[in-house]
């Protein structure tokens, strides 16, 4: 492996893990919602998410280092941040993980459609067709022809274009500020979203949803630390097709913790959806010329 082109390798790396523990959240915010609000979910995860965040700048030592440089920049992070999960836990309470994923995924084609212009970066004609293919991949696990249109899928589809936003936005910041700020934000985000819902209709949680809220909580908080890292050592064409892989994992949440069978045609879709993701993982390795 050439060395100058490692750190990309392990940027797209990160970026993987950091969609798998996102999926962690995501699975644990779908299984609070039937019993609580969106937006008390929202709230309680943030609440966990943002009290891990601040031990973690006080026990680094960066409490009293760690400057805002661009409060309007993290502002606006963090107001796109929790529209974007106020959208998919709706979406998550009426329809599949599978099916809300698959929507949520025309965001990384939208990434790499925009990033060149917006942020200088190079995409190559082979990247674009692997990123296509994993589209393809999601359409067949979706079956649009099979179903009709709902608010569920209106609001996986708003989700998508905020993540598009959210990641340009950490691709062009991620190098300019903490990350404890960078995450700080998108948990003082949901919960400032959250808030006004979860005073109207907040219930105490039960004792056996402790765990789950802050399992999310924390999934949360440590997606987010590895999307930034992810994004400060690769280019964002190349890290947003790693959300495809929550495809995978939304099936096998859907079918353990759920109950959704994967049909014939989503184990098909997930497929090439994988095969994308290694295609661009292995181009991610290769000299660019």
């Amino acid at each position: 492996m050439n060395p100058d082109h490692s750190p990309v390798l392990r940027g797209v790396l990160v970026g993987i893990a950091a969609q798998s523990v996102f999926s962690v959240h995501d699975a644990c915010a779908k299984w609070l919602t039937q019993s609580y609000s969106v937006f008390q979910v929202i709230s309680m995860q943030a609440m966990v998410s943002g009290t891990l965040v601040a031990l973690a700048l006080i026990l680094s030592g960066q409490a009293k280092r760690t400057a805002i440089r661009d409060p309007r920049g993290l502002a606006l992070r963090g107001t796109l941040a929790a529209t974007g999960a106020l959208a998919s836990f709706y979406a998550y309470t009426v329809l599949p993980l599978a099916d809300v994923y698959a929507i949520i995924f025309c965001a990384p084609l939208m990434v790499t459609a925009v990033s060149a212009p917006l942020l200088g970066e190079r995409v190559k004609g082979k990247e674009w067709l692997a990123i296509a293919a994993g589209f393809c991949g999601v359409l067949i696990v979706i079956n649009p022809a099979g179903q009709a249109l709902s608010l569920g899928h209106a609001a996986a589809l708003v989700c998508a274009f905020v993540s598009v936003a959210v990641t340009l936005l950490l691709r062009s910041s991620a190098n300019q500020g903490s990350r404890f700020m960078l995450v700080g934000a998108v948990s003082v985000g949901h919960f400032l979203v959250g808030l006004p819902g979860f005073m109207l209709s907040a219930r105490p949680p039960a004792a056996g949803d402790l765990p789950v809220i802050i399992l999310g909580g924390a999934a949360m908080a440590g997606a987010q630390f590895l999307m930034v890292q992810s994004l400060r050592m690769a280019p964002a064409a190349l890290v947003a097709p790693a959300q495809y892989l929550k495809l995978v994992w939304g099936l096998i949440f859907g079918f353990l913790v759920f109950g959704d069978y994967p049909k014939l045609h989503m184990l098909a879709g997930a497929a090439i959806v994988i095969l994308s993701v290694l295609y661009l993982l292995g181009r991610s390795r290769a000299p660019q010329v």
